[in-house]
């Protein structure tokens, strides 16, 4: 689509009115202005609301039905966007195809919702984006399935659904944009690696206590997982090489922040790797934030499986053998230190023995 002198204008007008004006997230674009990602992500939910509307130019204007679906066809005749949905099923799958054509988009347009009776929101194979504002501040929405065939996950997209409990993003989803999941009620999330995390993603999640991230992620936006003030669990891999660590007058960036009067979640606990990233960010003396080895790295002398070794994990073994309380079965495998097939005296000696660093394991 042509950009004009016109609209340029009307987009520089726009920027300098959010440079001046609180944004959905109750954030300043200037307050933003640490990190030339973090304001490329504030102007992402600038443009993407301006073009909400102006995407006609580019679509028929007559709105079409199917399968309760309204849709508009765009001009190339082979593809379609979804704007809304107004069919009474309670758990809604966005189709790939729509009459024989690809939906390219499921954007939505301010004049049509989706209504609060939907509990469920799945997002077939072929969808390449979703995006603001069908599902905004929607309460009724409780769970969301996304194909790993969508590349974005646009800026706000599902901001404000506070009963979302449950997402499900698949292997190949490419970017979670600015704010795309912030102020829901998401308790855990995974995140599958190779997918980008934008600035304030998952912020003001009041619910969310886990995170896991696989091994591909490459950074962590800036306040990603900011204002989260009941987050214990973080699961980071080797492969992350950036999280904003801002300390002081940039401190909103820091991903895990929660304000100035505690500035991060009581007993959060960081799982990482020796030497990472993750351990020199979780070990910074102005945080109050415990690191672990990554469950990935536990095994021989870990009984309980926590990424340390120490007298816990000899305290178990000990009930084991005495036949008080029988470890699963990889606390077995762990406990079996000298590879006996056997747990006995001799594996509380060489666990011991690790932990005075008389002897490695």
């Amino acid at each position: 689509m042509k950009r004009t002198a016109a609209f340029t204008l009307a987009m520089l007008t726009a920027l300098g009115m959010a440079a001046a004006m609180p944004s959905a997230g109750g954030f300043t674009a200037a307050a933003y202005a640490e990190s030339d990602e973090v304001v490329t992500d504030e102007m992402d939910i600038i443009t993407m609301k301006t073009n909400a509307d102006s995407k006609e130019d580019e679509e028929e204007e007559t709105v079409k039905e199917w399968n309760g679906f309204q849709y508009r066809v765009r001009k190339d005749g082979l593809s379609v966007r979804i704007i809304g949905y107004k069919g009474k099923d309670t758990s809604v799958t966005f189709p790939g195809k729509i009459d024989g054509m690809v939906v390219a988009n499921v954007q939505g347009d301010i004049r049509f919702n989706i209504p609060a009776s939907v509990k469920e929101v799945k997002f077939d194979t072929g969808i390449k984006s979703i995006n603001w504002p069908l599902f905004a501040n929607n309460t009724g929405i409780e769970k969301v399935t996304i194909s790993g065939t969508v590349k974005t996950v646009g800026s706000q997209t599902f901001v404000g659904c506070t009963n979302l409990k449950e997402v499900t993003i698949q292997q190949g989803v490419g970017r979670i944009e600015t704010e795309a999941f912030k102020n829901t009620g998401i308790k855990e999330i995974s995140i599958p690696g190779g997918t980008v995390i934008g600035a304030n993603a998952f912020s003001n999640c009041k619910s969310l206590e886990k995170v896991v991230l696989h091994e591909g992620t490459k950074s962590i936006g800036s306040g990603a997982f900011a204002y989260c003030p009941n987050l214990k669990e973080v699961y980071i891999p080797n492969s992350v090489t950036n999280i904003p660590n801002n300390i002081g007058v940039g401190l909103m960036n820091d991903p895990f922040w929660i304000g100035k009067e505690q500035k991060y979640p009581a007993n959060l606990v960081i799982y990482g790797y020796p030497g990472s990233k993750a351990e020199k960010y979780a070990q910074d003396e102005k945080r109050n934030i415990t690191f672990k080895l990554h469950p990935d790295l536990s095994g021989s002398g870990d009984v309980n499986k926590d990424g340390n070794i120490d007298v816990t994990d000899i305290s178990m073994v000990a009930s084991h053998i005495k036949g008080i309380k029988a470890l699963d079965e990889q606390g077995q495998t762990n406990a079996d230190v000298n590879n006996s097939k056997t747990i006995d005296v001799t594996d509380i000696s060489m666990i011991a023995s690790h932990i005075k660093g008389i002897k490695p394991l």
